[in-house]
């Protein structure tokens, strides 16, 4: 169910699709809070991996923005040096605290199946409808 939606996601976001985005919002407010926040996660690394790097700062915590990403220019740099072209996650750790979700999330390139791969820790808060907030480890 999970991954049919996550597939539904993507072609909503591809192709602009409003109808579908409406069977997409109806699942998303279905599932579970950690369902939810992992679909999350998925559609950040959507983003990045399009290079849609405006969705991903405007889904970062205020307070961390405002510490390590000033401008979204400094997040796009960050963001080149970082990840890879394209990224392909798993989820290795989840732990929910009050409500934050917090996940340790190995990062690897989709293009090298041999190519290291990279832990990054994500703090994620669901707000009102499909809002949220996040922020992740910058190290």
């Amino acid at each position: 169910e999970l991954q049919c939606c996550i597939k539904e996601f993507r072609n909503i976001f591809k192709n602009h699709n409003v109808p579908m985005l409406y069977l997409f919002v109806e699942k998303y407010n279905k599932a579970s809070d950690k369902e939810k926040a992992i679909l999350n996660i998925k559609k950040i690394f959507q983003a990045i991996n399009l290079k849609d790097y405006n969705y991903v700062y405007n889904k970062l915590d205020t307070d961390f923005k405002n510490r390590y990403f000033k401008q979204e220019s400094e997040f796009e740099k960050f963001a080149d040096s970082n990840f890879f072209s394209k990224n392909e996650i798993t989820i290795k750790e989840y732990e929910q605290i009050q409500n934050t979700h917090v996940f340790t999330v190995s990062v690897k390139n989709a293009e090298d199946k041999n190519a290291n791969t990279k832990d990054k820790k994500i703090i994620m808060q669901l707000k009102e409808g499909t809002e949220y907030v996040m922020s992740f480890s910058v190290n």
